[in-house]
């Protein structure tokens, strides 16, 4: 049996961790975090196959956290935005991201982002 893809989900909503955790969790390894900090920590120990960033957080947005990820040793790491607001027109693109996934989210919209990009 081949190992189930890893899978971190960053968004400081509690309820769209709790969400996204549910309905990936039967197909994928999957690691929550409340912050880009956090991930940032996780990082060191774990290498995802794909990264699911809010946009909008406190202390550091995702734009912060894709240009740090970007930047360094995560930059193959493919970063999917999941996010309420609807980005600029080119701005997760020009900032490295691989896609956008709008909130709320749909299971079908997550597992289909990941398959695509995994």
């Amino acid at each position: 049996m081949t190992e189930r893809k890893k899978v971190f989900l960053v968004d400081d909503n509690m309820t769209n961790l709790v969400v996204g955790k549910q309905v990936l969790k039967d197909r994928y390894q999957v690691w929550t975090m409340p912050s880009a900090h956090k991930m940032f920590e996780i990082l060191v120990k774990i290498r995802p196959d794909i990264v699911l960033l809010d946009v909008e957080m406190p202390e550091m947005s995702g734009f912060e956290a894709i240009a740090q990820l970007k930047s360094g040793e995560y930059k193959e790491i493919p970063v999917v935005f999941v996010s309420g607001n609807n980005l600029p027109p080119g701005k997760g693109e020009e900032l490295g991201a691989a896609g956008c996934v709008e909130k709320p989210f749909s299971a079908e919209a997550l597992i289909a982002t990941i398959e695509r990009l995994t």
